[in-house]
């Protein structure tokens, strides 16, 4: 199949033509067009079946799972190329019939492969799908809903993708709930989509999950709009889509609907995912007490955690007693697990944590870095609590800060902190969720260490982030903490280390 061939797209009479080997609509009077996305196949195009047949093949002879997601998604997006029942082989026939008889011409061939189910996704059904939608003129009105009732139930899983906006015949109850809908009609193999474009939908819809285990219930897809790197992913939470989606469908023990309970498990999921991924095991998490050791930062330390007086060059963030971190315990503390050996200002000379500054900051009084932490062991793992001091872009994708780790032979290696990956704002400005639970609680690659609030209110969260060190048989030397150039956080802090010794 030749993917620049306009015979084999639904399109009007005319309509399809070539531009530079991409087919392009013609733009009538009145009709918007933004983007050619959602081009259709013509289903009554024995070519494009034929297509379809080989690559269900190709992909079933590589994977052996039980299930096969064959995607119907957005058939009458009108403005972004979606066509439906106009093209010259199509005209005459019932568009909800020709998708119909596709879906299940389809069906067919993919239970030959033995596979259990095949799936389609509900926004067939949805009114934000029914052709013509405002603003965007020129669609038919095509009651595509109909279908529900043609597809065979005992072999076709719909996908709920309706975030809770679905269209219905009006005779049927108005109801947000269309796995409930589904099971109606006589679906009882239904998957829940969670995630949109971030971890707040599925947080916040976490609770509604309650009662949807069973047998109409079998599983859950993640949405993952754009993200192409592990790192973007990490960025706009979708491992903690998966992690939400685990929990409430196959744990043992399904968690309250209470933020720390809920919290302790979404953590220990990410972590658990987060090992899967990068195909390591985190150290503390299997550490006995006696393996851990704490790291003397006090003789670099060159800020102070509270701030008596705003606007005079010393404190904090010099913002005053209500926005600083005296409530941070001074005292060697068990965080998230690990023992950290945190600063008292008092018996330091004022100071408790090291702080760097971005150096295209105006008016900056601290450095953009703070060499030879002093280590002199050998580590299975470093855990650093720490933060950035104020906010970035949630799109940066150059890290916030890095830890230069030097090696007794001279070798070095590093530690790149991303922001909303291993660290986050000190001041907690995420989304709220059930239980007043914060979506920025569940970072990738850090554990929420210690929650707690200014003098004026506001939250405050401190991140721990583990690295894990490649070369465990290794003297770590120092550790040099540094903002670079082309960093946009105007700065980080670092309360405390903790290690994992290396056995």
């Amino acid at each position: 199949m030749q993917l620049g061939d306009p015979s084999l797209v639904e399109a009007r009479p005319g309509e399809a033509y070539l531009k530079d080997g991409r087919i392009e609509f013609k733009r009538y009077p009145g009709e918007i067009l933004r983007r050619m996305s959602r081009v259709n196949a013509c289903p009554l195009q024995p070519r494009n079946f034929e297509v379809f047949r080989q690559a269900v093949n190709e992909v079933c002879s590589i994977y052996t799972d039980e299930y096969f997601f064959g995607g119907v998604d957005e058939p009458l997006q009108w403005y972004n190329g979606s066509r439906w029942g106009c093209c010259e082989l199509c005209c005459d026939h019932d568009p909800v019939q020709l998708m119909a008889d596709w879906v299940n011409k389809c069906s067919d061939h993919i239970r030959k492969t033995h596979r259990r189910i095949h799936m389609y996704q509900t926004t067939i059904i949805l009114k934000e799908h029914q052709g013509e939608e405002p603003g965007y003129p020129g669609g038919p009105q095509i009651p595509m809903y109909e279908i529900i009732d043609q597809l065979p139930k005992d072999r076709v899983a719909l996908v709920n993708w309706s975030y809770g906006v679905w269209r219905r015949k009006k005779d049927e109850p108005d109801s947000s709930n269309l796995n409930r809908y589904l099971a109606s009609k006589g679906y009882r193999q239904i998957i829940q989509n969670v995630g949109y474009t971030d971890a707040s939908f599925a947080i916040c819809d976490f609770t509604k999950w309650a009662g949807q285990r069973g047998a109409d219930f079998i599983g859950a897809t993640v949405a993952n709009y754009g993200s192409q790197t592990l790192e973007d992913m990490a960025r706009r939470f979708k491992f903690l889509d998966y992690v939400v989606a685990a929990e409430e469908l196959w744990s043992a023990r399904t968690p309250e609907a209470s933020a720390l309970d809920m919290a302790s498990h979404l953590v220990n999921g990410l972590e658990l995912v987060r090992e899967i991924v990068q195909d390591t095991k985190l150290p503390s998490r299997r550490a006995r007490p006696t393996d851990c050791f704490t790291v003397d930062i006090r003789v670099h330390a060159n800020r102070s955690t509270t701030d008596e007086k705003p606007f005079d060059g010393r404190g904090w963030l010099d913002l005053g007693p209500g926005l600083d971190l005296r409530a941070l315990p001074r005292r060697p503390t068990e965080l998230c697990g690990q023992l950290f050996q945190l600063i008292d200002p008092n018996a330091n000379g004022g100071r408790s944590c090291v702080m760097i500054e971005n150096a295209q900051r105006g008016n900056r009084s601290l450095p953009s870095e703070v060499k030879g932490i002093a280590i002199d062991k050998r580590a299975a793992s470093l855990v650093f609590l720490h933060a950035v001091t104020g906010s970035i872009e949630a799109s940066a994708t150059q890290p916030a800060f890095v830890y230069r780790i030097g090696y007794a032979d001279g070798a070095g290696a590093e530690f790149a902190v991303h922001y909303r990956i291993e660290a986050m704002e000190w001041l907690d400005q995420s989304a709220v969720g059930p239980g007043d639970m914060r979506i920025g609680w569940f970072l990738y690659g850090a554990r929420p260490a210690w929650l707690g609030t200014t003098a004026s209110g506001q939250r405050v969260i401190i991140y721990a982030a583990e690295w894990v060190n490649p070369h465990p048989g290794k003297v770590i030397r120092t550790i040099d903490m540094v903002l670079p150039d082309d960093s946009s956080a105007p700065g980080a802090a670092l309360f405390a280390i903790s290690g994992v010794a290396a056995i």
